[in-house]
């Protein structure tokens, strides 16, 4: 039989799962509480919801490529990285 091996993408979703799952039962408050708080920060905020935003619209595949800095770091650095090692 042969066994499940995730790849290292869904590792590293599986171990994103856990980090929420830990600070969930360790924390004294949710973690939605936590982020409602930080994006009131007048400093901060901003940037955690432009950030918030953004990872979102890459996740849903919204950016086309020329525009999404996510893929176009992994095109012109780690792809060009394996390829030079394949």
């Amino acid at each position: 039989m042969r066994r499940y091996r995730p790849s290292p993408g869904a590792a590293g979703w599986i171990a994103v799962g856990v980090a929420v799952a830990i600070a969930e039962i360790t924390d004294s408050r949710p973690m939605t509480e936590a982020f409602r708080e930080a994006i009131e920060d007048p400093v901060l905020g901003p940037a955690i919801c432009v950030g918030y935003g953004y990872l979102t619209a890459h996740l849903f595949g919204v950016l086309p490529p020329k525009y999404d800095l996510i893929h176009l770091f992994y095109v012109h650095t780690i792809a060009k990285r394996k390829a030079r090692h394949a």
